[in-house]
């Protein structure tokens, strides 16, 4: 088999590729170069420098940093809302407790008889107790040490009721948005 002929245009062709290697290779080592130059002359002069300015509000920052997690200045910090009062604690847990009388009424009314456990009577306010006396009475309490309401159904819960719903204010006008 005999290989084709070339005619000058290709020999022209390839002349002009060699060419364009030739100066993308020179370019390519040109680059490597200069970057060398740069790497050796960034080692001579040794790590950058911060400008003094900002050195000097790096520290006034750390400093105020400090100064406001250790000192906490009374300026910046929001003032606490004081402690809920003996009567709020007292007064919640009668709400509580009239809670649990309405469910165990219901109960009662529907059942013609107390429920043995408060789960029985549905879902049971959380901390409050429920003790059965006998077939018609019950005990019911709420609270820990700092306050405590105890109340059983021979006493009358609609005084003891009105005046806690009053403090608490569950019953105030809403203005409307």
């Amino acid at each position: 088999m005999s290989e084709p002929q070339r005619h000058a245009s290709d020999d022209e062709h390839d002349d002009a590729v060699r060419e364009a290697e030739a100066a993308v290779r020179d370019v390519l080592v040109d680059v490597a170069r200069r970057r060398e130059a740069v790497a050796r002359a960034e080692a001579r002069q040794g790590p950058k420098r911060v400008p003094p300015t900002q050195a000097l509000l790096l520290v006034a920052l750390l400093a105020l940093q400090a100064y406001v997690w250790f000192a906490r200045p009374a300026w910046l910090m929001l003032p606490s809302s004081p402690p809920p009062s003996y009567r709020y604690y007292v007064d919640g847990y009668r709400m509580a407790v009239a809670l649990e009388r309405d469910r165990i009424e219901t109960f009662r009314a529907n059942h013609g008889q107390l429920p043995l456990t408060a789960q029985q009577a549905g879902r049971p306010v959380p901390g409050v107790s429920y003790a059965p006396q006998d077939s018609l009475a019950y005990v019911l309490s709420a609270g820990d040490a700092h306050a405590r309401v105890q109340w059983s159904s021979r006493d009358s819960l609609d005084r003891s009721l009105a005046e806690s719903v009053g403090r608490l204010h569950l019953f105030e006008q809403v203005p409307p948005r």
